[in-house]
């Protein structure tokens, strides 16, 4: 990590789901957690690690799907 780099500032849940076929209730997704580094000179995001993982799909509204 360099100077011009602010570490994990950002984290995102990637699935790979299809519309046309919606998991069940309850269901697990694999899917991944991506950490990335932002550069303050260029304000990009770099990818600097993966989580491999499923979402959980909640059995509720309103309730949030679950990394695992």
């Amino acid at each position: 990590v360099g100077e011009d780099v602010v570490p994990n500032t950002a984290t995102k849940v990637v699935t790979n789901l299809d519309a046309r076929k919606p998991p069940l209730v309850g269901g697990r997704v694999a899917s991944a957690r991506v950490f990335y580094d932002i550069c303050t000179k260029c304000g990009k995001e770099q990818p600097v690690r993966l989580e491999k993982g499923y979402v959980t799909i909640p059995s509720r509204p309103g309730i949030l799907p679950e990394f695992v």
